[in-house]
């Protein structure tokens, strides 16, 4: 029973994050008015990341969930930009069959970034949505594949506002690793500041 129900939960998030995919997949695209993504928006942005993490299937047995902090930079000139986030993750043990009481992991993201503004002119409101690839070291062998180190695709979504054109802080999600690697969903709340917008 405790099987199938992993399967259920992991089969409806794998349905929600391909609607996220798809969403990311049209603000990277260019489903926005180029112009509009430049007015009042900085060109670059390098935030503090601090949020956490609910792991899926058998990686979530053992460490559900934890604690992920880091840093973000980006260069976004128009409605298409890029991206790099570096991220440590810290997963307090949820089986008692577990030898090491935590799980740490070291991770970056390399993606193509997409902005599509909503409302505002001092304060900007954008969706936001990403398409990259996530490289991940952890401290122990985990599952599926019981190795250290992990690649893999990542999207997410999230919510920006920028107060003043230099303000940041973006609320926002993320599913990694898509396929056969160990998957979580992400929250994030970053929060720094950007220059260069018109």
């Amino acid at each position: 029973f405790v099987d199938d129900h992993e399967v259920l939960m992991t089969k409806r998030a794998k349905r929600r994050w391909a609607a996220a995919l798809a969403v990311s997949c049209a603000l990277v695209t260019g489903w926005a008015n180029p112009r509009a993504a430049r007015s009042g928006e900085p060109e670059t942005r390098i935030v503090g990341l601090f949020g956490g993490r609910a792991n899926l299937g058998e990686l979530g047995r053992r460490y559900s969930w934890g604690y992920l902090w880091g840093l973000e930079a980006g260069y976004q000139p128009t409605v298409i930009g890029v991206s790099w986030t570096w991220l440590v993750g810290t997963f307090p043990s949820s089986d008692s069959a577990n030898i090491d009481i935590e799980l740490r992991t070291v991770e970056m993201n390399f993606a193509l970034r997409g902005r599509l503004p909503i409302a505002g002119q001092n304060t900007r409101m954008s969706a936001t949505g990403h398409i990259g690839v996530d490289l991940v070291r952890t401290s122990t062998p985990i599952p599926p594949d019981f190795a250290r180190d992990y690649v893999g695709p990542a999207v997410g979504v999230g919510l920006e506002v920028v107060v003043g054109g230099t303000i940041i802080v973006n609320l926002g999600a993320r599913y990694s690793l898509l396929g056969s690697g160990p998957a979580g969903v992400t929250v994030l709340i970053a929060v720094g500041a950007g220059s260069g917008g018109k």
